[in-house]
């Protein structure tokens, strides 16, 4: 949960949808906004990697902290890149948990 906690408080992800108390939800996104909130994602994930030690490495190897997806987004293997977005609907799917829906922002909502 607390990856679902970071990344609706990120202001790009503000800038895509917005997270507000509430029960309407947004049931499925614009593709155009999935780019977007899969790089999001993946920065998040790399951000904690780095944080945690972990390094590029082929094979991946848990023991070692090596993963070869270690690796900016636009590095990452075409094949690879749909997983941020499975990740991403995940935490969609989980706001509510927390007492939070995906809404529209409006046009003129400064949310930032």
């Amino acid at each position: 949960m607390a990856s679902v906690r970071r990344l609706w408080r990120s202001p790009y992800w503000a800038r895509l949808v917005r997270c507000t108390p509430g029960t309407q939800s947004v049931s499925t996104l614009p593709s155009e906004q999935h780019e977007p909130l899969k790089r999001l994602e993946h920065d998040r994930w790399l951000r904690e990697r780095l944080q945690k030690g972990w390094a590029f490495g082929k094979p991946s190897n848990r023991a070692l902290r090596l993963n070869e997806n270690v690796l900016p987004f636009d590095k990452l293997p075409a094949e690879v890149r749909p997983l941020d977005l499975v990740a991403v609907q995940t935490i969609l799917k989980r706001l509510p948990q927390l007492g939070y829906a995906v809404v529209k922002p409006e046009q003129h909502d400064t949310h930032s």
